[in-house]
C-alpha cells in the first residue's frame, strides 16, 4: 500500500441518491495558477496542446449533467501567475453553458512563476452564501512577505464569506505547503499526483482533475425537493435538538469540518455540506482525537479502551481488513493477520477467506501490505522520499520536510508512515493548544485572542504573540458599526462566530473578559452573551448571560460544565449609576474555583466601580468539556442579546484578577 493510500489525502466513493441534484442557488468561482510549472503539468504536449488537461477538466465539470441542469448555479474564473496581467477566464455569474465559452482562456496568462495572492486579489464579495472557491495551483508563492500577502486575502475573503477548496497538483517544482494551508483556512488541502507517470521528471498531475471535480460536485449536491430562491434567511436555531448523523451540516456551517469514525477509531470523516461524508484514514499507529491524527495511546477512543480491566481485548481497525489493534498491559499494540488472513470482529480472530482480495473490498477497507510482498525495490514513491539528513521522524513531500504523527516514523520502504514501538517520534507533531505557538512567554497571564471591533474589524489580536491570529469569523445580521458588535430585537439570529475554538481544549486558569452594554432590554429576561451551542449537536458548556432586573440592576452568570460532568455557576449583581454606561466582565475558570469581577465602565473609559463574582469550588485541575463547536457572540441557549459588545477577550494562566490586570 502506498503512502497516498494511507494518508488522510484518500478519498472514499461516494453514493448518490437517484433524487441527488445540486442545492439552489450556488456560486463556484476557480482560481487557476497559469504558471510555467502548472503549464507544464496540464499539457500532455506543452507547444501543440497547452493546458489540455485543465481545459478538460474544467469542460467536464461545466458539462457535467448535475452543473449543466443544476437551478441558478453560477460560475466565474481567474487565472493568476507572478505577473500583475491576471486573467479573467469567464467572469463571476456565468451560467455554465456561458463559461464554456471561455475555456480557451485558459492559459493566455502564463508567466514564469505564481503568486497565489494574486489571484485572490481579484476575487470580491460572492453573490450566494452558499459557494465554494476552488484554486487549482501546483506551486506557490515561495516566499514569507508573499505569504503574508495571501494570509491577508485569506482573511479578507474569508471575512466576505468565501469557503475555500485548495487543490495542489504535482509539478516539478516545489510545492509551498505553509501557503496551501494559509490560503485553505488551515484545512488540509486536497494533493493530486500523476499515479501513472510516462517520464517521472515530467509528471501530469491533472490528469486526476476531472475525478476530483466530480467529488467536489458531490460536496455540493443535495436530496429531495430544493428551492430557488435567490437569497437565504438568517439560520434559526431550533426549537427541539434534532437527531444528526456524521457531519451533521449545522457542524460544517459551524466550522468542524471533520468528524469522528463512530465504529473505528483509526479513521474519521470530512464533512461537505449537504453531502455524503468522505472517508479518510490515520497514518499507521495513529488515531483520529477530532482534530488531528496522534498516537493510539494518547487518544481516549471509545471504541478502543485499553486499561487494567481490558487486558487482550481486541479492536477492528477501519481501513485495513487484516490488521487489529490488541490491548497488551495496558496499551493498544497494532497486531497483523498471517498472510492470507483478515480479521473478523465477531469471533475476534483471523480467517482464511476463499478470495481474500474480494472478502476484504467488500468491508470497503484495504488489504494493507503487512510483510506481504517484502520490501519495495524502488524508491520512487510518488513525490514522497525520506529525509536527506537520516532523521526517521521526518520526510519529504515533494521536497517540503514534513513531521511523522506521534508514535510513528518514516519507512520508505514502504511509501508509508509506520508504527514506532518505542515512540521514537512521541513529540515532534503534536499540536500546541495553549495559544503560545512559537513565541511568546508561556505561563504568564495575558490575552492570547482579543477582538475590539475597532473600525468594523474582525481582526484578533494575541497579546502573548505580538500580531494578529489567522481566525476566520462568521457574523450573521450583527452589525460591526461605531467600534462595537450591535444587536437589536429586529435581529432574527444574530451573532457572530470563532471557528478558532473548535474542539480546542480549554484547561484551568483561564479567564473570559468582556466589554459590552445591554439596550432595550425586557426585565427579567436572560440574554446571552457567550456561549458555544452553535449547533444542537454541540451541547453548551460555556454560558456569560446577563439579565436586567431593573433599568440600572444587572445580574451576570456564568455556567461552565466540567469534563468531570458537572455544572459550575457563579453570579454577580450589578447595580450601575448610570444606565448608559457599559459593563466590564472578567470570570476565571481557576484550579479549583470560578470567579470573577463586574465593573461599571464610564462613556471616557474610567471604572468607577466593582463587584466580585460569587467564589464557587470546583474539581481541583478539572478543565471546561471539549466542544465540537466554537464559541459565539450574543447568541446562545436563551434570549439573542441586544446592545453592543465592544471588546472580547480569552487569557491563559490567570492565578488571579490581578495577574490579568497586571
Amino acid at each position: 500500500m502506498t503512502m497516498a493510500t494511507l494518508t488522510t489525502l484518500t478519498f472514499a466513493c461516494v453514493i448518490l441518491a437517484v433524487s441527488a441534484q445540486i442545492c439552489p442557488p450556488t456560486e463556484v468561482m476557480f482560481l487557476f495558477d497559469q504558471s510555467e510549472n502548472a503549464a507544464r503539468a496540464s499539457s500532455t504536449d506543452r507547444v501543440l496542446t497547452p493546458f489540455n488537461l485543465l481545459k478538460d477538466a474544467v469542460t467536464n465539470f461545466l458539462t457535467n449533467s448535475l452543473v449543466a441542469n443544476a437551478a441558478n448555479f453560477q460560475v466565474g474564473a481567474y487565472g493568476y501567475s507572478s505577473s500583475s496581467n491576471q486573467v479573467t477566464i469567464f467572469p463571476p455569474g456565468s451560467s455554465p453553458s456561458q463559461a464554456l465559452g471561455g475555456i480557451n482562456n485558459i492559459g493566455t496568462g502564463t508567466n514564469a512563476g505564481s503568486w497565489t495572492f494574486r489571484g485572490m486579489e481579484m476575487v470580491s464579495a460572492p453573490r450566494l452564501q452558499n459557494n465554494l472557491l476552488i484554486i487549482v495551483t501546483s506551486q506557490g508563492s515561495g516566499f514569507q512577505a508573499r505569504r503574508d500577502e495571501a494570509r491577508t486575502q485569506a482573511i479578507r475573503l474569508g471575512s466576505l464569506g468565501w469557503r475555500p477548496y485548495t487543490i495542489f497538483l504535482q509539478g516539478i517544482n516545489v510545492v509551498d505547503l505553509e501557503e496551501l494551508l494559509i490560503v485553505n483556512a488551515n484545512l488540509q488541502p486536497s494533493f493530486l499526483i500523476d499515479r501513472n507517470p510516462v517520464d517521472p521528471l515530467d509528471p501530469k498531475s491533472y490528469r486526476e482533475l476531472t475525478g476530483e471535480f466530480m467529488s467536489i460536485i458531490n460536496s455540493i449536491l443535495c436530496t429531495g425537493t430544493t428551492t430557488t430562491t435567490t437569497t437565504l434567511p438568517p439560520r434559526t436555531r431550533p426549537t427541539t435538538p434534532r437527531v444528526s448523523g456524521l457531519c451533521d451540516n449545522c457542524l460544517f456551517d459551524a466550522g468542524y469540518g471533520f468528524d469522528f469514525d463512530p465504529v473505528s477509531c483509526d479513521t474519521f470523516y470530512q464533512c461537505f455540506p449537504n453531502s455524503q461524508p468522505i472517508k479518510k484514514h490515520c497514518p499507521d499507529g495513529t488515531f483520529w482525537d477530532g482534530s488531528k491524527c496522534d498516537h493510539m495511546n494518547e487518544v481516549p477512543c471509545p471504541t478502543a479502551t485499553c486499561d487494567s480491566t481490558t487486558i487482550q481485548s481486541r479492536y477492528t481497525s477501519g481501513k485495513c481488513c487484516n490488521k487489529l489493534y490488541e490491548c497488551i498491559n495496558g496499551q493498544l499494540v497494532v497486531q497483523n493477520c498471517p498472510v492470507g488472513q483478515m480479521y473478523d470482529a465477531n469471533s475476534r480472530g483471523c480467517f482464511t477467506p476463499a478470495n481474500i482480495t474480494v472478502s476484504c473490498e467488500s468491508t470497503g477497507k484495504y488489504l494493507c501490505d503487512v510483510d506481504m510482498r517484502g520490501p519495495i525495490q524502488s524508491t520512487d514513491c510518488a513525490g514522497y522520499s525520506p529525509d536527506p539528513f537520516g532523521d526517521p521522524c521526518k520526510y519529504l513531500f515533494m521536497g517540503i520536510s514534513n513531521s511523522v504523527a506521534a508514535g510513528t516514523r518514516w519507512e520508505q520502504s514502504i511509501c508509508s508512515l509506520t508504527f514506532s514501538q518505542g515512540n521514537l517520534c512521541l513529540n515532534t507533531n503534536v499540536t500546541d493548544r495553549d495559544f503560545t505557538g512559537t513565541g511568546g512567554p508561556a505561563a504568564v497571564c495575558n490575552a492570547v485572542f482579543t477582538s475590539t471591533f475597532d473600525f468594523g474589524s474582525r481582526a484578533v489580536y494575541s497579546e502573548r504573540l505580538q500580531r494578529n491570529l489567522d481566525v476566520f469569523v462568521s457574523v450573521q445580521e450583527a452589525l460591526l458599526a461605531d467600534n462595537a458588535l450591535i444587536f437589536n430585537q429586529q435581529m432574527l439570529d444574530p451573532f457572530l462566530y470563532y471557528y478558532f475554538f473548535n474542539n480546542r481544549e480549554l484547561a484551568s486558569n483561564i479567564a473570559f473578559r468582556l466589554r459590552f452594554r445591554l439596550e432595550n432590554a425586557q426585565i427579567n429576561v436572560e440574554y446571552d452573551l457567550l456561549s458555544n451551542n452553535y449547533c444542537p449537536m454541540c451541547p453548551e458548556t460555556i454560558s456569560i448571560t446577563v439579565t436586567a432586573t431593573s433599568s440600572a440592576r444587572h445580574v451576570i452568570t456564568a455556567t461552565f460544565l466540567t469534563d468531570f460532568g458537572n455544572t459550575v455557576s457563579t453570579s454577580a449583581i450589578l447595580d450601575k449609576r448610570n444606565i448608559l454606561d457599559r459593563m466590564e466582565i472578567i470570570v476565571i475558570f481557576g484550579d479549583a474555583t470560578v470567579y470573577g469581577r463586574a465593573y461599571e465602565i464610564s462613556n471616557n473609559n474610567v471604572a468607577y466601580q466593582s463587584v466580585d463574582f460569587n467564589t464557587v469550588s470546583k474539581e481541583s485541575g478539572s478543565k471546561i468539556e471539549t466542544n465540537r463547536c466554537g464559541i459565539q457572540i450574543g447568541r446562545g441557549s436563551h434570549r439573542n442579546f441586544v446592545g453592543s459588545v465592544d471588546d472580547f477577550s480569552f487569557y491563559e494562566y490567570c492565578q488571579s484578577i490581578g495577574s490579568l490586570l497586571q
